[in-house]
């Protein structure tokens, strides 16, 4: 796209976003509609972890939890859980690039299991990660923009959290 379009396209997005934005309520429905494309999938249940501090100093903000992290880049730690597995994720926001770390754990503690993956999946692209017997995993450089995980356990319901922004 040429520059000058570009330029254009965000002074009338400007605009829009002041004159008529969109209701919030129509976006989140549109995320979690864009989110059970995959029949498959069975979703996990985002855990919310209250930190005072950052909102009501009784409850929490119920937002996710941000950290300074050695890259300097602003962090967001995701909670998520299906049946007997948990999914915690660090979602490190770049200029033009994301990393994501995370670990797989089990209710009862013990090893995750060999041949376990999760999966990241884009708007545009999917990357595939085998998870290490300490339960670890990491993407690199991924695009900015919506992902989500999948937990790739050799079975058929594969647990899937919703998309997240990662911009």
């Amino acid at each position: 796209m040429h520059p000058v379009d570009a330029q254009m396209l965000e002074q009338l997005g400007a605009i829009v976003a002041v004159v008529d934005p969109v209701p919030a309520e129509l976006v989140e429905m549109g995320r979690q509609l864009f989110a059970f494309r995959d029949p498959d999938a069975a979703l996990l249940e985002a855990v919310v972890v209250d930190h005072p501090g950052d909102g009501d100093e009784a409850t929490g903000s119920g937002a996710p939890v941000l950290l300074a992290v050695r890259s300097g880049w602003p962090s967001r730690m995701h909670f998520f859980e299906f049946e007997e597995v948990s999914l915690d994720i660090e979602l490190t926001v770049g200029d033009a690039f994301c990393a994501v770390l995370g670990a797989v754990t089990t209710v009862t503690g013990e090893a995750v299991p060999t041949g376990w993956s999760v999966v990241l999946e884009t708007t545009s692209a999917s990357y595939t990660c085998a998870v290490g017997e300490d339960g670890r995993f990491a993407f690199e450089r991924v695009p900015l923009g919506m992902v989500r995980l999948h937990l790739d356990r050799g079975e058929d319901t594969r647990p899937t959290s919703p998309w997240l922004d990662a911009r």
